[in-house]
């Protein structure tokens, strides 16, 4: 909720955007129990033993303004959140965690990526399907084979032919002298 400046009661923030603080306001009380200071119910992040969460006269501030999503976010009952890891965020304005959607394949994501490819699997491992979230990918390639940075396939490059081997435990193949 957001109060813009001359209204008589609050506005609820539309999908796709957040409130942010605006002027000074006095008498305020605070508005639920559980939060950090942002309305936001069950939350359970309290500033000290005397905020129990919303709109606090210590703050003596009430969000009055809205704006809209930044890329690499999504917004929905006036409060930002980044992204979740495996999702990414091209655009402004989202509003569910689904975001823009999931990393891609041979990729993960961090919180607040902006773009499906933004990390690379590490060597040694691969991502045959969207959504990783860390380098480890979805898991180590099979024995036998090679993973190079960003592979699709557990299988993606078999060892022994064209002159190169796979050392037990290596995470990269060795060309044969």
């Amino acid at each position: 909720m957001y109060c813009p400046l001359g209204s008589s009661r609050p506005t609820l923030a539309p999908p796709g955007y957040y409130t942010i603080l605006g002027l000074p306001i006095e008498g305020e009380h605070r508005l639920n129990q559980g939060g950090d200071g942002n309305g936001v119910h069950g939350d359970l992040r309290k500033k000290s033993h005397y905020d129990m969460g919303g709109t606090s006269k210590l703050e003596i501030q009430t969000r009055s303004q809205i704006l809209i999503c930044p890329i690499g976010h999504y917004c929905t009952r006036g409060v930002k959140r980044p992204c979740p890891r495996g999702r990414y965020g091209n655009t402004e304005g989202l509003h569910t965690r689904d975001c823009s959607g999931s990393s891609a394949l041979g990729y993960w994501t961090r919180e607040g990526s902006a773009i499906s490819n933004a990390y690379k699997c590490n060597p040694g491992r691969y991502a045959d399907r969207v959504g990783s979230s860390s380098s480890s990918c979805v898991g180590p390639c099979d024995y036998g084979f090679y993973c190079t940075s960003g592979s699709t396939s557990r299988r993606q490059h078999e060892c022994g032919h064209r002159g190169v081997y796979c050392p037990i435990g290596s995470k990269k193949p060795t060309r044969a002298r």
